[in-house]
């Protein structure tokens, strides 16, 4: 009996966290596809999503960055060229923490001059703001409103392309990566502020921010970079494998075909092997879908094949507190003893069981939602979802009494006349 109730507490454990992430993954499939038909008409970029580790491995691990280098110095440019945006709004996923650091008041996002002609961002007269791709200065549009930051913002992005005391700028960062001195019109590079108009919603083309409100981001500071005014360390996060990466690719909604174009580019950068997949972003998150989809169908063959691991155990139990204690029940029965009385023994076995089960799925699902929050580049869940638990936990725990109620009926019903024999 006691091998019988730790078993039912394991799997009923087992159950409830399975049931809980199975909640959790119907969750994430309402919202990506909600996702997947707010990107819909995003079909003309993709990105290389995800980045494979080829035949690069030793030197990932040894923390090496000559495939980004790759990337950012041969194969942006070419990208650039034909028409690909570059929107780098990281700074802005709901992870991470709010607040920049002084002087600046709101965080800086990062474009190339492909973004404005496609995502128009209004100067403080009203008119798109525009930059020549042979600015060589750097150019930083602020909205009209900092305007009295002025000094601060100009010395700050002034720091952060030519260095400073005790501060790595663009330059230094170069020279470091890349181990080559840059030309000398970066080390003399100048900041250009454009005012711009308040109270633009600058389109993020990133899924995880502000969804609510078309994944937009109210009055940001604008880098503006140009293939005159920019380094290739500017543009070395441009292909991180993330749905969200910076570059996108212009694709005119034929991925595969522009792939196909790459494929002698890629083969002669030696990145064939890391970019194989260019996918637009829609088409990303309804493969996002599927994989969802997959998961929850496994887990639903798991949770069906736990209940009813469960329910046998459950019924078992009955069943053996029953036939030890028949003389007991049948004599509480014979003088109209209630249910709850008459089977008190069983229902406090099956309580203790039953917290114990409960105790042991909260640690499950305390440790398996941690550690999910702990994964990189995702956002981070919360540490117990205790209304979705305690739901499950719940609608477990009706089921069970339901079960019991049934198996005890059937039982005393069945060995009524055996038991009146025996006494």
């Amino acid at each position: 009996m006691v091998l019988a109730a730790a078993a039912k507490a394991f799997f009923g454990a087992v159950l409830v966290t399975m049931m809980v992430f199975a909640w959790q993954q119907f969750d994430d499939l309402n919202e990506q596809q909600e996702l997947s038909a707010a990107w819909e008409n995003t079909q003309d970029y993709a990105v290389f999503y995800p980045h494979s580790v080829g035949n690069d491995r030793a030197e990932i691990e040894a923390g090496g960055h000559s495939i980004a280098i790759t990337e950012a110095r041969d194969l942006y440019p070419i990208l650039d060229e034909a028409g690909g945006i570059f929107m780098e709004s990281v700074n802005y996923e709901p992870w991470v923490p709010t607040g920049p650091q002084a002087p600046l008041p709101v965080y800086p996002v990062r474009v190339n001059t492909n973004y404005l002609e496609q995502y128009p961002i209004m100067d403080e007269s009203g008119a798109p703001v525009h930059v020549d791709r042979d600015e060589q200065t750097w150019v930083v549009a602020v909205p009209e409103q900092y305007r009295s930051l002025e000094a601060e913002l100009t010395a700050f992005f002034q720091a952060s392309r030519t260095g400073g005391p005790d501060f790595e700028g663009a330059v230094q960062g170069q020279e470091r990566m890349l181990r080559e001195p840059v030309p000398e019109q970066f080390r003399e590079q100048e900041v250009r502020i454009i005012w711009t108009a308040s109270d633009q919603e600058v389109f993020s083309f990133n899924t995880t921010i502000n969804p609510d409100n078309g994944h937009t981001i109210l009055d940001p500071i604008v880098e503006i970079m140009t293939p005159a005014n920019s380094m290739t360390v500017d543009r070395l996060n441009s292909f991180n494998g993330d749905l969200n990466a910076p570059m996108k690719v212009r694709v005119d909604g034929d991925s595969a075909a522009v792939l196909a174009e790459l494929a002698p580019t890629l083969r002669e950068l030696n990145l064939d092997d890391n970019l194989r997949h260019l996918v637009t972003t829609h088409e990303a998150i309804l493969g996002e879908v599927d994989e969802i989809r997959s998961g929850i169908a496994w887990l639903g063959a798991f949770i069906g094949a736990a209940l009813l691991i469960v329910l046998l155990l459950e019924a078992s139990l009955v069943s053996i507190v029953s036939d030890r204690l028949h003389r007991r029940l049948t004599v509480r029965r014979l003088h109209g003893t209630g249910f709850v009385r008459t089977y008190r023994e069983l229902l406090i076995l099956l309580a203790a069981t039953f917290v114990g089960q409960a105790l042991l799925a909260a640690v499950m699902v305390g440790i398996l939602s941690s550690g999910s929050s702990e994964m990189p580049d995702v956002e981070p869940a919360p540490a117990f979802p205790f209304p979705l638990f305690a739901s499950v936990l719940g609608a477990l725990l009706v089921v069970e009494v339901l079960l019991v109620a049934v198996t005890a009926g059937i039982l005393e019903r069945r060995n009524a006349v055996k038991r009146l024999k025996e006494l």
